[in-house]
């Protein structure tokens, strides 16, 4: 994830590398450097660009009523995470997985309005070895 960061010079951009209890690891310039998790707080607004390759045929939002590729694969996704129970037919974004996003949105500290948007994506293939990782020991 790409940062900006307020200073005295006004905005600069930082690759987000890792995040631990108290510290956070920032890219910047070549250089990799750890700042308090406060004080990143102080100079970073919450905005952030995420780059990430997603397959072609997911196409977002996923919401209540859609079928198909995407479908196909987030009923996977959440079946291997153990949200959802295994499916007979083709897979439909119905109340089950409506419930079971929502609680993935809740323990990853997302609006919980079961759609799969972007930062719901994330937060679901961070679990997972395809997706976008942070380190967690720096």
């Amino acid at each position: 994830m790409i940062v900006p960061l307020r200073g005295e010079s006004g905005t600069s951009w930082a690759v987000l590398l890792g995040v631990d209890v108290l510290r956070v690891r920032l890219g910047m310039g070549g250089d990799s450097f750890d700042i308090d998790r406060r004080q990143l707080e102080r100079i970073w607004n919450g905005d952030f660009v995420a780059l990430w390759k997603a397959q072609p045929w997911l196409d977002l939002p996923l919401r209540r009523g859609d079928r198909g590729p995407g479908m196909d694969w987030l009923h996977t996704q959440l079946l291997g995470s153990g949200q959802l129970a295994p499916l007979v037919g083709p897979a439909q974004y119905d109340d089950d997985v409506v419930a079971a996003v929502r609680r993935l949105q809740t323990a990853h500290g997302l609006q919980p309005d079961g759609i799969l948007g972007l930062e719901t994506l994330l937060a679901l293939t961070g679990e997972g070895e395809d997706g976008p990782l942070l380190r967690r020991r720096l």
